[in-house]
């Protein structure tokens, strides 16, 4: 385990670099069941929150949903499968969190600030009312909400918009749709290309992309082709840049790359046949028909 960890350790590309702790997790992982000693199952309280210098999304799968209350990781950021996850579970998130007191805050109080994405340990009673507060009016607005969502989009002038969503995941189509969505303004593919060891090929594109559009029939949806580069990477795909965000990104890497691009396009129209819902095709960082 330790021969291949180490290969990955002295990668000049800072990302897979990183890969060789998913290496170790592994590992460990085989090890543990390879073991012929007992194991006692960890147990979680309720009201848990899982914190770890570089979680996984094995280990958040390893925590009873009923049981945990937010995530803190020392490494990732926003875009990381993990934190993706997070969001379409409703599980308030702090990504990139830097030299976490683990010896500290072990067993203790904390407070998981999901909107901002910072972490308060030993929350003093002051802190704690403050976030009471906020919670119980974020309680309150969703209930307000939940009055209105049936109720059809007008200015006080009583000129008639729709309400539109953005997606990713399949998870978000059910709450888009319970909330009153009338389409997609935004599907991101490249959150599926994301969850992916590799490249999806075209039918599977085809086939998740049809599952979006029949939830949405008939309503428009708008998806966008693969949007990678910047903070959104690949794991099978790396890019290094000096300045990645205005580099090599977005409709950059699909004119390169039109095995990609092409596939892509043709999975979108195919998963669009025989529905009602209308497919609108949205290019990343292409802004006008000039161009």
């Amino acid at each position: 385990i330790q021969d291949h960890v180490s290969r990955f350790e002295v990668m000049e590309d800072s990302y897979l670099r990183e890969r060789g702790n998913d290496i170790k997790d592994i590992g460990v992982r085989i090890l543990g069941h390879l073991e012929k000693t007992d194991r006692r199952k960890m147990h979680f309280p309720r009201d848990a929150i899982l914190v770890g210098n570089d979680l996984s999304v094995g280990d958040l799968a390893a925590v009873p949903l009923s049981r945990l209350k937010a995530l803190v990781s020392g490494r990732g950021s926003v875009n990381s499968h993990l934190a993706i996850l997070a969001e379409a579970l409703g599980i308030p998130t702090a990504m990139g969190v830097q030299d976490l007191p683990m010896e500290l805050i072990d067993g203790g109080t904390m407070i998981v600030d999901g909107f901002q994405g910072n972490l308060i340990t030993a929350p003093t009673n002051s802190q704690k009312a403050y976030y009471d507060k906020v919670q119980k009016e974020e309680l309150d607005l969703q209930r307000d909400l939940e009055g209105i969502k049936n109720l059809s989009c007008r200015t006080p002038d009583g000129r008639r918009t729709l309400l539109w969503v953005n997606t990713g995941l399949l998870s978000d189509v059910a709450k888009s749709l319970d909330r009153g969505a009338e389409g997609v303004g935004l599907y991101r593919t490249e959150v599926y290309f994301m969850m992916n060891e590799a490249f999806p090929t075209e039918e599977e594109q085809r086939l998740i992309y049809r599952e979006h559009m029949q939830a949405f029939s008939p309503y428009p949806v708008t998806m966008r082709t693969l949007d990678i580069g910047g903070d959104k990477s690949l794991p099978y795909f790396p890019i290094k840049e000096e300045n990645p965000f205005l580099g090599w990104r977005g409709i950059r890497v699909s004119l390169d790359h039109p095995e990609i691009f092409l596939a892509q396009i043709r999975a979108m129209i195919r998963a669009s046949e025989g529905i009602e819902s209308y497919l609108r095709i949205m290019l990343p960082m292409v802004s006008s028909v000039s161009e």
